[in-house]
């Protein structure tokens, strides 16, 4: 643990076709704050009390080119105590931040999903109206105790811990 607050173990950016996960893994759970901001279209987020190091300098280089959303993260002391993260977007987004605490081999992690905004509405509908499909045709397939299937449209997902000798 560091004297001046948070450490930051770790740092990743993970693309997938419906958004962009950004993950600042720390080692005590910190405060934070998100902003999104635009001309031009950016999300910042606010660490306070956790100095940049080498993990949060290299957060920056892990933007793929390719990215759907993002074009680039950039890293700096905002004021005394806060370290920013501004995350430079190809279009307007909408971030949604999740705060995990510890779990298997994992610390404290802020979790900055970036959804495209036009998109976000759009799939976040479909989702929801293909799980209501769902549960309407299996209604009469309760079992014999009377329990049935209930769907969250926005599950929290945990990551798996592997076992050690697990191949991924």
């Amino acid at each position: 643990m560091s004297i001046y607050g948070a450490t930051v173990i770790n740092t990743s950016v993970l693309p997938v076709s419906e958004y962009t996960r950004i993950t600042v893994e720390t080692d005590q759970s910190i405060a934070h704050s998100v902003v999104v901001l635009k001309n031009p279209d950016r999300v910042v987020l606010d660490l306070k009390s956790t100095p940049i190091n080498q993990p949060l300098k290299a957060l920056a280089n892990k933007v793929l080119p390719n990215d759907f959303y993002i074009k680039k993260i950039r890293v700096a002391n905002f004021k005394q105590g806060v370290t920013r993260i501004v995350v430079d977007l190809k279009a307007e987004a909408k971030p949604k931040l999740t705060v995990y605490k510890p779990v298997g081999g994992y610390q404290y992690r802020l979790a900055l999903d970036i959804y495209p905004q036009e998109k976000a509405k759009s799939s976040a509908e479909s989702i929801v109206d293909q799980e209501v499909d769902t549960v309407e045709a299996d209604t009469g397939n309760l079992s014999s105790n009377g329990a049935g299937i209930v769907l969250e449209p926005n599950p929290v997902f945990e990551p798996e811990v592997g076992v050690p000798g697990d191949i991924e």
